[in-house]
């Protein structure tokens, strides 16, 4: 896996330099799809973050919602 261009261009402009090797991969790791969800955020975002049955909202861990039980 390699930064795609714009991603690079982002992270020499932050650190003024090239990124090392160690850096370019903490990059690609943070900006994956699993970890910023960068192609569904837009249905994420469609989701409750706050209510009745949302235990932990959205934020650097997963959320948490209870779900009521089975009748049955």
């Amino acid at each position: 896996m390699t930064l795609a261009d714009s991603d690079r261009t982002l992270v020499v402009e932050e650190l003024g330099r090239e990124p090392t090797a160690a850096e370019a991969a903490l990059f690609e790791n943070l900006w994956s799809e699993h970890c910023a969800y960068r192609s569904s955020w837009p249905l994420l975002s469609a989701f409750d973050s706050e209510g009745e049955q949302v235990v932990v909202g959205p934020g650097d861990d997963a959320a948490v919602v209870s779900l009521p039980a089975a009748d049955g």
